[in-house]
């Protein structure tokens, strides 16, 4: 083989390897929510179960969000046409043309209930996990997770859930590194720390990890308090907000959320028990922070042995978070 054609041969070697790099990256960042399931850039609500009752937690939530949901719209369009009437009392036509606005705009967004056989409509979408205990609903606007959660644990709907038990908002999702926690967290706190005229918040953060090994806790807490800044302060046990942040394998999540105490700690369970007056049992004062996923994998293996729920073992081993 003359030396031209060894040339070519190796210029045509290399560019052949290039192109085969360039198309498994450009699969590998496709796919890259394959490992879970959970898309980033996607907002959500985790829920947790008992073992083996996660289809029925599915069929439950989906009742749940669908009617807090059409409950929320038609509270909505009460509170907007009281207010059309009232401020435009003196053209009546006008009146008339917003109210059949609303009334169009809240149909749209009941109608999205109804489409069963286009998941694309869907307000509310199952996402399976291979993950026992944990289930997961991706949402889509104007559905807005933490509303969503405070409204069915503050409202009359609770009472109709018996295998749901902690609910967790996700208002937005990333990859599950540093710089994708650093994303996520510009995103989704700047509204509650980082407007113009902000007042000094006190806040704490509850990181829970599943199956995931790149960041620790502490990796996690000091990046979002970095995040939040020193403007605001932490305070564990009389906070005006708390940072939930959720990482399964390669997805983080995270949100901010209000009354967390006082709903139970966002657990359907414990917060009927609350509202109705009856004992609260098992979880310990202050935001938590999940077991690492080997420690929740032991103690689901002794749970069965005992014949209890991993759930509750892992909801009363939980520590104290920042």
């Amino acid at each position: 083989m003359s030396e031209s054609k060894k040339r070519r041969s190796r210029h045509n070697d290399s560019e052949s390897n290039k192109k085969n790099k360039a198309c498994y990256w450009s699969k590998a960042s496709k796919n890259f929510q394959s490992i879970t399931g959970i898309d980033p850039g996607i907002q959500g609500i985790f829920a947790t179960c008992e073992r083996g009752r996660e289809p029925k937690c599915v069929g439950e939530l989906y009742g749940l969000f669908e009617k807090v949901h059409s409950e929320g719209g038609r509270e909505k369009k009460k509170m907007l046409t009281v207010t059309i009437i009232t401020e435009g009392a003196d053209n009546e036509d006008q009146e008339e043309e917003e109210e059949e606005d609303i009334e169009a705009a809240i149909q749209r967004e009941i109608s999205g209930l109804k489409e069963k056989g286009d998941k694309s409509k869907k307000l509310f979408l199952n996402v399976k996990l291979d993950l026992d205990c944990v289930v997961f609903f991706r949402t889509k606007e104007p559905c807005v997770p933490t509303e969503i959660v405070h409204a069915l644990l503050s409202g009359k709907a609770q009472s109709q859930s018996m295998w749901t038990h902690r609910l967790t908002p996700i208002s937005r999702t990333g990859k599950a590194t540093p710089e994708g926690l650093e994303e996520v967290a510009r995103e989704v706190l700047k509204p509650h720390f980082h407007e113009e005229g902000q007042e000094v918040v006190k806040y704490a953060i509850r990181p829970t990890s599943r199956n995931h090994n790149v960041m620790s806790r502490d990796d996690i807490i000091k990046k979002v308090a970095d995040i939040v800044g020193p403007k605001h302060k932490v305070d564990l046990k009389n906070y005006d907000v708390l940072i939930l942040v959720d990482i399964f394998k390669n997805i983080c999540g995270m949100s901010v959320v209000r009354d967390f105490e006082k709903l139970g700690k966002y657990n359907l369970q414990v917060s009927r028990q609350l509202q109705s007056g009856e004992k609260k049992t098992g979880d310990k004062e202050g935001p938590v922070a999940e077991k690492p996923a080997a420690e929740t994998s032991e103690a689901s293996e002794a749970s069965e042995r005992k014949g209890k729920s991993p759930q509750k073992i892992a909801d009363n081993e939980n520590g104290g978070g920042e």
